[in-house]
């Protein structure tokens, strides 16, 4: 990395609050989460006192070192940093700031739509900076370049249907439900990967 740019820098902590506040507006809509969300829930909800931003921190932790280890790119361990961000902001939001947020019928509507509009952005954000991305931006970049697919979306969808499934499948066999897959977590399959395109397009010009 070349010299110290405050604007950079910010704009990746920026990225970092982006995601984890449209995180917890998606969580507090409860019209389902996004497939990822739905995993760091079920632990959290089985393995007390394990907050949701920390299962998250655990969780994609342990997903940096599988993707560090598939790059063979030792660098790319530093994503565990925004991993921290995002998960200290996921717990100040959900239990500080928006503790009491509850909203109800088609209002849920406002909460799920700017989570889902927020997320990628803030991931698509981390990636045109030259600090480390988020694990799933990366993951989705690693799965493209092994699948050899030629655009980001399919590897998107791939990467965010399996852990919907995982969640599912350990949500059924811990509490007999799906915790929190709804019709809101098929959506966020659907158009987390094009939204990220289409805001990675947008970005690609801006350098430091």
């Amino acid at each position: 990395m070349s010299k110290f740019n405050l604007k950079e820098l910010i704009l990746y902590l920026l990225g970092t609050v982006t995601i984890a506040f449209g995180v917890v507006m998606v969580i507090k809509s409860s019209l389902g989460t996004g497939p990822w969300d739905t995993v760091f829930i079920v632990f959290a909800r089985r393995i007390a006192p394990l907050t949701i931003g920390v299962s998250a921190i655990i969780i994609t932790s342990l997903l940096t070192v599988w993707t560090t280890w598939m790059r063979r790119d030792i660098k790319l361990i530093l994503m565990i940093v925004p991993i921290l961000f995002v998960g200290v902001f996921i717990d100040l939001f959900d239990l500080v700031i928006f503790k009491d947020f509850a909203p109800e019928g088609w209002f849920r509507l406002i909460p799920y739509l700017t989570g889902l509009s927020l997320v990628p952005l803030g991931g698509a954000i981390l990636v045109v900076t030259r600090y480390p991305a988020g694990v799933f931006e990366e993951m989705t970049l690693l799965v493209r370049d092994v699948l050899k697919f030629k655009q980001v979306f399919p590897a998107r969808m791939l990467i965010e249907t399996f852990p919907m499934v995982l969640s599912g499948v350990l949500s059924w066999i811990w509490f007999r439900d799906l915790g929190a897959i709804n019709i809101g977590t098929l959506g966020f399959i659907a158009f987390i990967g094009p939204l990220f395109q289409v805001y990675l397009k947008r970005f690609e010009r801006f350098t430091f």
